[in-house]
């Protein structure tokens, strides 16, 4: 098993990696920053413990800080839609699809 020392640099790295060639691991730019708020949020919970908080605000506070109405930065260059039938279709296959990926794993 890692260590939550090991787990944070892995997250870093990662991150930093995404940074650099955001192209090679999402295929937009609102699936990037959506993947980076999440492994933003595991980083602050991992360097975290029980009484304390990471310094600083978390991503959202820091994009509204910045001056932007929304919570994502990409909202300002991509207008709010809504799912259609096919998004949800997609959702739940690929859903059903890692939940069968996680059932074959080993720990």
């Amino acid at each position: 098993m890692k260590s939550s020392e090991e787990i944070v640099s892995f997250i870093e790295r990662l991150i930093n990696n995404m940074l650099e060639r955001p192209h090679m691991y999402a295929s937009d730019p609102q699936s990037l920053e959506q993947t980076l708020i999440f492994l933003d949020n595991v980083w602050r919970f991992a360097i975290g413990d029980s009484k304390t908080r990471p310094e600083g605000p978390g991503y959202a506070e820091f994009v509204m800080s910045s001056g932007l109405s929304t919570s994502q930065f990409t909202s300002r260059y991509y207008p709010s839609r809504e799912l259609t039938d096919q998004d949800r279709e997609v959702f739940r296959d690929l859903a059903n699809f890692w939940k069968s990926y996680l059932a074959g794993r080993t720990k």
